[in-house]
């Protein structure tokens, strides 16, 4: 699903998404996420993976703040306080669970490829449920 996700935001957000360091923008394009991946409530939840350049992923490392920060200014911090909240919930997913996680991925992966102007923005929950479809 990793994968799924990835293809999903590069597609979606099309460069990196946090502000240019002084040096620019450098290395491959990679997902990066809010709350870090470890948490599998919110591991692929569209709002927590968002575009990175390998310099402002490795960059959010040290100065989350940056990428925090782009994301409040985008979301609002009650989407941001959304994600915290979510990634404190205990989640040990079922492989039905994933099993349905990653075709419900797949179908945003295929509608975003025939529409790339298309911004998918779901909550897990939402993906897990299909409730994304019919948004």
């Amino acid at each position: 699903m990793d994968g799924i996700i990835k293809q999903i935001v590069l597609i979606r957000d099309g460069g990196c998404v946090c502000p240019p360091p002084i040096k620019g923008h450098s290395g491959y394009r990679t997902p990066g996420h809010i709350v870090s991946r470890v948490k599998e409530s919110v591991k692929w939840d569209l709002y927590n993976v968002h575009e990175q350049c390998q310099g402002c992923n490795s960059r959010h490392e040290y100065y989350p703040e940056i990428y925090t920060n782009w994301f409040i200014e985008n979301f609002g911090a009650p989407a941001y306080m959304r994600i915290v909240s979510d990634s404190y919930k205990v989640s040990k997913l079922t492989i039905d669970d994933l099993e349905t996680l990653e075709y419900e991925l797949n179908e945003i992966l295929k509608i975003l490829q025939g529409r790339p102007d298309w911004k998918p923005y779901f909550t897990q929950k939402q993906i897990m449920s299909g409730d994304w479809s019919a948004k």
